[in-house]
């Protein structure tokens, strides 16, 4: 799934090339048929086999990439290969629109945050699957941005309540454990974006 159709601009949806000279780019896919409104965010697994892809619909969607070797003989015996994009899974639950998407450092956390104020934690299992782990209830407005903190599990979250959120687990639990406000002479305003330093 995921193939085909047409685009909003009523093109075919098959990869064509850009322009741009010598540093320019190829389309090799088009992802398209699962989200039935605006895509807001996309993120790569670590790993670089899986795009999680968010959207106003209120859906996260999973693509998994699967590659195949072509040689003299078939699969498995040259140095060819080809890519092709799967829906692996449509994840619900957000009530409106998601505005953001991050996997954490170890690849085995999803989160994703939107207009309900609330944050998502999913967790990648074994099976390809992915289970929710825990609903973040803290911000009162819009939460706008998500980013994990490199090499842990900690979780930053930014808000139109003009706050970011710092969230840990806590035995089994996740909870905020510092919240930046103008008390900390911070944001007055909405914040828009997060950046952590490696």
């Amino acid at each position: 799934g995921g193939k085909g159709g047409s685009s909003d601009d009523g093109s075919s949806g098959a990869p064509q090339e850009s322009g741009g000279g010598a540093e320019g780019f190829t389309c090799v896919d088009t992802l398209d048929g699962a989200h039935s409104k605006t895509i807001r965010r996309c993120a790569f697994s670590n790993c670089d086999t899986m795009i999680a892809s968010v959207s106003f619909d209120a859906t996260t969607c999973i693509w998994d990439r699967k590659v195949q070797r072509n040689g003299p003989g078939g699969e498995g015996g040259g140095d060819e290969s080809s890519q092709e994009w799967e829906l692996l899974v449509t994840l619900e639950g957000h009530e409106s629109e998601i505005k953001d998407v991050c996997w954490s450092p170890d690849g085995e956390l999803l989160a994703t945050c939107g207009r309900d104020k609330s944050i998502w934690i999913w967790l990648q299992e074994i099976d390809e699957e992915f289970e929710c782990l825990d609903v973040l209830q803290g911000h009162t407005q819009d939460v706008k941005a998500i980013t994990w903190i490199p090499a842990s599990r900690a979780l930053v979250s930014a808000s139109y309540d003009n706050t970011i959120k710092v969230w840990n687990e806590v035995s089994d639990e996740w909870i905020c454990t510092q919240t930046l406000d103008s008390s900390y002479q911070g944001h007055e305003d909405t914040v828009w974006g997060l950046c952590c330093d490696p």
